[in-house]
Formats: C-alpha cells, structure tokens, sequence
C-alpha cells in the first residue's frame, strides 16, 4: 500500500494487486508469521481485491486490534461501505480516526464532515481536514480545499486560492483538479486558450467529463474552431471513458446520421450504454427507438422498464409514453385512472403535449370534473410554450369567455400564433375573425386570405365555407 506509513516499502496501488499472486504469497507469509499485522494487513488487501470481503474484514479487525494504521483506515472504509461487515458509519469515522496519520484518511474524514456521514456536518472541520491533506502532499487534499474555495465550504469563497490548490493538485496529474481549472478558466476568469489546455490535461489523464466537454466544444465552435470531426473523436473517447452523455450525444449522431453513415444499431448500443448508467434522456430514446425498430413483447417489457426508470426522474417524455399506454391498454392493462394520474404528472413536469391533453379532458369533463378555468391554466402553459392544438383552445376560451374573461381580440392573438405555425384549424378560426369582425376590425379580403390558406392545408370546413362565399358572398 503505497500510502502505509508502518512498511518500509513502497507498496503497490490495490488496481495494481494480481490477487491469485498476491493471496498465495500472503498466506505462505502468514502461516509462517501467524502474528504479524502487517502480513494480515497485506493479505487482507489482496483477498478484497478478490472479492472475498468477509475473510478481507476478519483480517483488518486482527490487524486493527494489533493497532497497525493501514488497517484502521482499510477496516473503516469496510464498515462505511458494508463490505464484509454491517455498515456503521460512526465506527467507520473513529477507525479513519485512529489512521489520521494518513493523509488519505484526512481526506476521507473532511468529506465525512462535509455530507454529515457519521458525524454532523460542519463545513469548517472538513476545510481544516483538507487543509491538513494538502499539506502533507496529498492531490486530494489539494482537489478539496480548492473545491472548498471555489465554493466558499468551511471557508471564505476566493477563486485565487481555489486555483493554487487545484494547480497544486493538477501538477500532480489530478484530473479532476484540471477539469475544474478548465471551467475556472471558461467561464469565471476567461482565458479560452488555457481553459482548452487544462480540459486537454484532464482527458488525458482519463476523467471521462472533459472528452465530453472537449466534444462538446468542438462541435458547437465555443471558443475553438468548430470542427465536427474532432468533437465526434472525443465524443467517442468520452463514450469509452463510461460517460453516459458523451455516449448519448454519439448514440443522436449515429439515430440520425448526421456528419456519419446513419447506424441505428449502434445508436441502439450507445443509448443503451448511456442508459445503464441512469441518464434519463438516454432511457427514453432508447426505449422509444428499440420499440420503433423491433416491437416484440420482449423489446415493449424492456422499453416500459427503461421508460419507468426514466419516469422515476422526473423525465416527462417518459411519464407521457407510460400514460399513453395506460389509456391505450399497451404492455398495461388498460386503467383510465392511471393514465390520467401520468398524465397530470407529465404536465407538471413540462410536457406540452401533456399540458394540452390534461387541459382538454378537463375542458370537457372526461373522467374528471369539468373545470374551464383550470384547462385554460393549462392551455396557457402549453399555448406559451408553442403548442398549436393549446393555443386553438386558449384562443376559444377568450372568445367564449369559458375559464378566462371574455376577450375577443386575445383569443383572436392566440389563433394567430398558431395559425403562423400552418395549422389548418387556427388558419380558418383566424379567418372566421376577420370575417365576423370579432377580436379583429372586419376585412373580408383578409378573412378569405386565410381560408384559402386553412382549405389548401385540408381543413374541410374552409372548404366549405369558400365555397358558400363564392356563392353568396360573405356573411
């Protein structure tokens, strides 16, 4: 263990530990020295990077009790995780305690203070803990106290603090370090070269956000030449790094087929990926493509799952597709309750397309009371957000005076809203008030403008109602 402060030698990092090796040469040591703490310690690493947790405690409590440091700090990690012992956050705190020595175990004692994990939470021991870390050389210790100055924990804000620390801690090839410096440097004291050096540094040492950001970048031209094929290189790399957004933004490119051959099963593969690791985004596209190109009972079940994983974060999209197929009896049975419960919920969290429907079931009264004033409330919401069908209605609501004051000439503005979005309905409605003079100074020339417009895109009443025109004239 390279931070051991009882062993004379340098150790070997525990990603490093060949286990097979590492457990028999440990035993042998510890059959022929049954007492020493060190050889229990040392087999204990070795068996948790096997997996076998349970004899990897056993043998930290032995070399705890024998008060050998490394084994405090390793056994406390044990109880703070519930690997091979109950989880027990206070006796996990007082074993790092009893390991302080361990610029590691400052660390981990200044985060336990920082969330409240075993000890109540107080911001200014958690700073000291830092503190403490980074002086004794550790890059974590440097990380946390310049995120603590950066974001004024346990201590006064002071960006300028905030970068030593972090360069402090990227000089020691700290990625996460340099990836904040990167963001210092983009947005809070600009300097777009040097913040592109240290978001450069960052992916190279492997923290997967900064290919992300990289990508990202590159592809819209922020702050460096826009230039797509490096921004789908690092896109991919990111991906390969486990970032679930990098995944999901290549997973867009490939569904789409944007500046690469189209791939659907390799978008299929990258929301996947992107969605395993609980990006919501990812979870719907890929439910909503996987169902797309092969619906089987088996495809639909998994879609649900995803949807519902997606629907469990708030992601609205989702929570309306489960609506849908409530109310259309798909994979469910069919429960119009349930559907009108997603649904309510899918408007609340900003679905236009819900926003509208709920409105107009309770416009109409279907399954619930009728309440003009509250459809309108949601006409409203989904009318300012550019919903043509809601601004239709909205639009009805002021001319009728049904859930809103009458107002003619509002509810003509929100037919033409929608009517500059081609919708055929609004074109005659928008027509119909010019006609009449209602909520618009009356002009027939400009009545029939929209009429032809609303017939030409297939609305069967302005076909009509031209042709009643032509014959007798406006009425």
């Amino acid at each position: 263990m390279p931070d051991d402060p009882a062993s004379q030698f340098e150790g070997v990092a525990f990603s490093k530990i060949d286990s097979d090796v590492a457990i028999s040469v440990c035993r042998d040591a510890l059959q022929a020295n049954p007492g020493h703490a060190n050889i229990q310690f040392w087999l204990g690493r070795s068996l948790a990077k096997a997996g076998q947790n349970g004899e990897a405690a056993d043998l930290f409590l032995r070399a705890s009790d024998a008060n050998y440091v490394a084994a405090h700090m390793n056994l406390g990690y044990f109880y703070a995780n519930g690997l091979g012992v109950p989880k027990d956050m206070e006796k996990a705190y007082g074993l790092y305690e009893k390991s302080v020595s361990i610029p590691s175990a400052m660390v981990t004692m200044g985060l336990m203070h920082k969330n409240g994990f075993g000890v109540p939470k107080d911001a200014s021991k958690a700073y000291a803990f830092f503190q403490q870390a980074s002086d004794a050389g550790e890059p974590e210790g440097h990380f946390w106290a310049g995120y603590a100055n950066e974001k004024g924990l346990g201590t006064a804000r002071d960006i300028d603090n905030s970068i030593a620390y972090y360069r402090n801690a990227s000089g020691l090839d700290h990625a996460h370090a340099q990836f904040r410096l990167g963001l210092i440097y983009q947005d809070q004291k600009p300097q777009p070269d040097l913040a592109l050096t240290y978001f450069k540094q960052s992916a190279t040492n492997g923290y997967a956000p900064a290919h992300q950001r990289l990508a990202h970048k590159y592809f819209y031209g922020q702050g460096v030449p826009k230039d797509i094929p490096k921004a789908i290189a690092y896109y991919q790399s990111g991906a390969q790094a486990g970032n679930a957004l990098s995944a999901y933004n290549l997973a867009r490119i490939y569904e789409r087929g944007d500046f690469v051959s189209k791939d659907t099963a390799k978008a299929l593969g990258l929301y996947k990926q992107s969605a395993d690791k609980g990006l919501a985004e990812a979870q719907y596209d890929y439910a909503r493509l996987l169902v797309t190109t092969n619906e089987t009972p088996e495809t639909l079940s998994e879609a649900v799952e995803m949807l519902e994983d997606a629907s469990s974060q708030s992601f609205g999209k989702a929570t309306y597709i489960l609506a849908i197929y409530h109310r259309d009896g798909v994979h469910f049975p069919q429960n119009s309750q349930t559907h009108l419960s997603l649904l309510e919920r899918a408007a609340n969290e900003g679905v236009t397309e819900a926003q509208y429907e709920f409105g107009y079931i309770l416009s109409k009264g279907k399954g619930v009371a009728e309440n003009d004033s509250e459809a309108a409330d949601w006409f409203e919401k989904a009318a300012a957000a550019g919903n043509a069908k809601a601004q239709i209605n909205l639009g009805t609501a002021y001319l009728k005076g049904q859930g809103r004051t009458q107002n003619q000439k509002l509810g003509c503005d929100w037919y033409e809203k929608a009517a500059e979005q081609k919708d055929a309905l609004a074109e005659f409605l928008y027509g119909d008030c010019f006609i009449k003079g209602q909520g618009r100074k009356k002009n027939a020339d400009m009545g029939i403008e929209y009429l032809f417009r609303s017939a030409e895109h297939g609305n069967v009443q302005a076909q009509e109602y031209l042709a009643m025109i032509m014959a007798f004239g406006p009425l």
